[in-house]
C-alpha cells in the first residue's frame, strides 16, 4: 500500500515537492511532539533514498542558519488548525493540513475530512523510499495525526481506519486486542477499564476465542454504562490496537510514550533515536 494512492490524495501532486527533496533541502518543522514525528518520518524517506538534507526547527533557528539556506530548497511542515494545503512555489514548499474526500457515504455523497501534515509527510517519505527499512518501520506514527485529533472530536477518524487497514494488508502492522500485547498504556481508556483489560493478559493465550469475547464484552458493557468513552473508540482501544509485527507494545502506547517523554530542548536527540532504532532492523 502506498499512502499517496489513497483517495484522500487523489487531487494532490507530489512531483514538485519530490523534486525539491532531491536538491539538498532544508527541512523545517515545529519543535513540538507532532513536529518531531513529522520530521522523523520525512527524514526516514530521505535517509533510505540516500538524499542529503539539513534539519531545522521553527523558532529555534538562528539568523546564520537562515542566511546559509537562502539558495537551498525549503520544506516547511506547518502545525496550525487551519486547512492550508500542500503549497509549492519556486524553491519553497509548505506542508499544511489538507481538506480531502476521505470516503463516500452509501448514498454516494463525499465525506470531506482533514489530512494532517504528519500523514502527508508519511506519504512523501514512502514515495521516496517505498521499501526503505526506516520508512516502513516509522510509517506507523502517521496514525498519531488522525487518532489524536479525532480524540478531541470524540470519534474515530475514517482516515485512521484506512491507514491502519492498509498498513496491516501490507504487512507493516498487525492488529491485536489489548491483552494480546505484552505491554500497553491506557491511551485514552479510563484507568479502571484499562486495568480490567490488562488483568486478562495473563491468561489470554490459553483462552478460547469464545472466552476472550465473553470477558472483553463484559468489560466493554460495564465501561459503556460507567464511563463517557465513545463506543467506537472503546472498541478500537480494547480490540483493535495496531503495532509492529515484532513489537512489544501497540502504536497508541508508543504515541503516548512519545508525548509524555517529549522535551523540546532535546528534540534532535529524540528524533535521532527514532531514526537509529528504525534502522537497526
Amino acid at each position: 500500500m502506498l499512502i499517496c494512492d489513497l483517495p484522500a490524495f487523489a487531487s494532490i501532486r507530489f512531483e514538485p515537492i519530490i523534486a525539491l527533496l532531491r536538491g539538498r533541502p532544508v527541512l523545517e518543522a515545529p519543535a513540538t511532539a507532532m513536529g518531531g514525528l513529522s520530521m522523523a518520518i520525512l527524514e526516514s524517506g530521505m535517509l533510505d533514498a540516500g538524499l542529503a538534507y539539513h534539519r531545522r526547527w521553527a523558532h529555534l533557528s538562528s539568523s546564520n542558519d537562515n542566511a546559509s539556506s537562502l539558495d537551498s530548497p525549503s520544506i516547511v511542515v506547518e502545525e496550525v488548525d487551519e486547512v492550508t494545503g500542500l503549497r509549492c512555489q519556486g524553491l519553497n514548499c509548505t506542508i499544511g493540513a489538507i481538506q480531502a474526500e476521505i470516503l463516500h457515504s452509501e448514498a454516494g455523497y463525499p465525506h470531506l475530512g482533514r489530512v494532517d501534515p504528519l500523514v502527508t509527510c508519511a506519504a512523501i517519505a514512502q514515495s521516496l523510499a517505498p521499501h526503505g527499512v526506516r520508512t516502513r518501520r516509522l510509517l506507523r506514527y502517521c496514525l498519531a495525526g488522525p487518532w489524536l485529533r479525532a480524540d478531541r472530536l470524540r470519534w474515530v477518524d475514517p482516515l485512521h481506519s484506512m491507514l491502519r487497514d492498509g498498513m496491516e494488508r501490507s504487512g507493516l502492522l498487525v492488529v491485536k486486542p489489548d491483552p494480546a500485547w505484552p505491554r500497553t498504556l491506557a491511551a485514552g481508556l479510563p484507568t479502571q477499564v484499562h486495568d480490567a483489560v490488562r488483568n486478562e493478559s495473563v491468561g489470554w493465550a490459553a483462552m478460547s476465542d469464545l472466552d476472550r469475547t465473553s470477558v472483553m464484552s463484559h468489560i466493554a458493557a460495564d465501561a459503556i454504562t460507567t464511563t463517557d468513552v465513545p463506543t467506537p473508540r472503546l472498541e478500537v482501544l480494547m480490540w483493535q490496537r495496531p503495532g509492529l509485527c515484532d513489537g512489544k507494545t501497540d502504536v497508541f502506547s508508543e504515541i503516548e510514550d512519545w508525548i509524555d517523554s517529549f522535551d523540546a530542548s532535546a528534540i534532535d536527540e529524540l528524533v535521532d533515536d527514532l531514526l537509529r532504532h528504525a534502522g537497526q532492523h
